[in-house]
């Protein structure tokens, strides 16, 4: 399994630094949440296993529900950025269904 995670990180960067990659490489990639999922708790309970529960409890934990949550994207929404253009969008869900907009800039 590490193995794995190591060889997804190595695609990525060559991908990040414009590098040429084997096309096979999206066999290496993680096809689901899951996946990657049981790969984070394998090393969760290795890190409390070898005494390193401050780092497993941390950032680690954060990622693993992160992956739950949001799946393979990792993403994390704040509804406070981009306000202006979250107001934009709810306006235009609201006319496309002939609602009243009821969302201004202030």
């Amino acid at each position: 399994m590490c193995a794995k995670l190591k060889s997804v990180v190595e695609v990525y960067k060559s991908l990040i630094s414009n590098q040429r990659v084997d096309e096979d490489f999206k066999k290496l990639m993680f096809h689901n949440s899951d996946e990657f999922e049981e790969i984070l708790l394998e090393c969760y309970k290795s890190l409390v296993e070898s005494g390193n529960t401050l780092i497993a409890e941390g950032y680690l934990k954060d990622v693993i529900r992160n992956v739950k949550i949001f799946g393979l994207h990792l993403m994390k929404l704040d509804i406070r950025q981009e306000s202006e253009k979250h107001i934009s969008t709810m306006n235009y869900i609201c006319q496309k269904l002939n609602m009243k907009k009821i969302f201004t800039f202030k």
